[in-house]
């Protein structure tokens, strides 16, 4: 019912009411393997639906899906933006998913790109294909994130 009332877009009204009579919807995982949060940044729910799921169950921040995506991961493979990247990240999520890629392969901007150096994000870190956050900033034609890497 979460799920689908995340589908739908509906209001953080509805959310939290769905939510408030059946907590543990927080913690269900649909057929891909996501929790309601997955489903919300996939979307591109308000942040402030995003900011109540997150605070209601934290321990769904490092939950992966079927691929090995965290809610963080999905953020930035769809450029949710430096408030939501910083919401998602939670201390030594800088694991890898099924494709062997952390974090820092994903991101699409250069302040979620300064943001995930700072907090000790490695830079040099291949992925299944062998290929670096460089790669990836040089494919998306992303000269900026190429610099912030270098710095």
């Amino acid at each position: 019912m979460l799920h689908a009332a995340l589908e739908q877009n509906c209001s953080l009204g509805t959310i939290a009411r769905i939510v408030d009579a059946k907590p543990r919807r927080l913690y269900k995982l649909n057929a891909f393997g996501n929790t309601p949060l997955h489903s919300a940044v996939a979307r591109g729910a308000p942040f402030e639906v995003i900011e109540f799921l997150a605070k209601k169950a934290p321990g769904i921040l490092t939950t992966k899906n079927r691929r090995g995506n965290t809610p963080l991961h999905i953020a930035l493979m769809r450029g949710r933006g430096l408030t939501t990247i910083k919401l998602l990240y939670t201390e030594g999520l800088d694991t890898p998913n099924k494709r062997g890629r952390v974090p820092l392969h994903l991101v699409s901007d250069e302040e979620s790109c300064l943001f995930l150096i700072k907090k000790n994000h490695r830079v040099i870190v291949v992925d299944k294909r062998g290929r670096t956050p460089f790669y990836y900033a040089q494919k998306n034609r992303a000269p900026e994130m190429i610099l912030s890497l270098l710095r």
